[in-house]
């Protein structure tokens, strides 16, 4: 949600300095506050598409079968481990 947000923010930013842009005596200032809201936003769009890239690849692993075995299997390690620590308290 928030990077649909972000994103749109910086098309109709974008937008608006395109149409700025394209009057005969555009307003410079306008333009520069566009242009700075598009460079401001830019980093955070870029950062929002890795997160979701990340995230799409822990899906995807998450539903690999080999991977999803692998998961088990250490998470029964792990409680045998816990089940003997606790017989020596």
């Amino acid at each position: 949600q928030q990077y649909d947000r972000v994103n749109e923010n910086i098309v109709q930013a974008q937008a608006r300095l395109d149409e700025e842009k394209a009057k005969t005596e555009p307003d410079l200032k306008t333009v520069e506050n566009l242009q700075n809201l598009v460079t401001r936003y830019e980093p955070d769009i870029e950062y929002m598409k890795k997160q979701m890239e990340g995230l799409d690849q822990q899906i995807d692993s998450e539903s690999n079968p080999e991977a999803m075995t692998q998961k088990i299997q250490a998470t029964r390690a792990l409680q045998e481990m816990l089940k003997a620590h606790l017989r020596k308290l």
